[in-house]
């Protein structure tokens, strides 16, 4: 009779296994899946930090123009943009010449750390990353990223052409 009960027993220990296996094959698929796409966003962040730093060497190699051909001169300061603007990086000089020409922008320099509570009712960030280390650089696109804050690239380290890109971006995104 003992015989009969743990026959039953592993019966019914061997059906539990198999009704639980299209589950836990199920949770397999899932965890492959994720750990695909995790692959895939490290891959894509190799990618990005690849061409950062070719850009960076390919401004660095052969300089960025210090006076672009301007149609119209600019009035400054220049006041016409919405508020709560936030820009990252830049060395001193360019820092301050852009503060001075654009007095409604906050400018924080990279040395300093930020709290990422001032990202909140931000309409968008700009980034000058030639001045900026990688792990305050992935800080700073990852925040705003994760609250879908809009984020724009200065291309030039002359505070002309960075002055003529921020001012034309906001007018066509007003």
């Amino acid at each position: 009779m003992n015989h009969h009960a743990d026959r039953n027993s592993l019966k019914a220990s061997a059906h539990r296994q198999q009704r639980a296996r299209p589950g836990r094959r199920s949770l397999r698929k899932k965890v492959k899946s994720q750990e695909d796409e995790i692959q895939d966003h490290q891959r894509d962040l190799r990618e990005l930090v690849e061409l950062r730093e070719t850009v960076y060497a390919l401004i660095s190699e052969h300089g960025a123009p210090d006076t672009p051909q301007e149609d119209e001169p600019a009035n400054y300061p220049y006041t016409d943009l919405p508020e709560g603007i936030i820009c990252f990086g830049g060395y001193d000089q360019w820092l301050n010449r852009m503060q001075e020409r654009f007095p409604t922008v906050r400018f924080l320099p990279v040395s300093n750390r930020y709290d990422s509570g001032i990202l909140r009712r931000v309409p968008c960030i700009w980034i000058q990353s030639g001045y900026i280390s990688h792990i305050m650089y992935y800080r700073i696109v990852n925040d705003p990223r994760a609250a879908r804050i809009e984020t724009y690239y200065f291309n030039s380290h002359s505070v002309e052409s960075s002055s003529k890109l921020l001012t034309e971006t906001m007018k066509k995104h007003k």
